[in-house]
């Protein structure tokens, strides 16, 4: 399970727990901490923090997903050995 903010969003029609645990699941452990930690600060401004946390947590998990998915492609067209031949 990745690391979460301390706050966030919940009521008793719904919470943003899942929405943050997918995001948080595809930055890097050792970045976890920080992210956590940074949109703990941005969501408890007064000026529209819930929402700003949230963009700033989906804009890290979007290029965490788009480095993943190009080092995918990379690896995937990458010759095998000629040892495999």
């Amino acid at each position: 399970m990745p690391i979460m903010p301390p706050i966030y969003y919940y009521s008793r029609w719904g919470s943003d727990r899942e929405w943050i645990e997918r995001r948080m699941a595809v930055i890097p452990p050792d970045q976890q901490q920080d992210v956590a930690n940074e949109y703990w600060r941005i969501y408890m401004r007064k000026d529209g923090g819930r929402k700003a946390a949230n963009t700033y947590l989906q804009g890290i998990a979007a290029g965490h997903r788009d480095r993943l998915r190009s080092q995918h492609e990379t690896d995937s067209q990458q010759p095998e050995s000629a040892a495999d031949e």
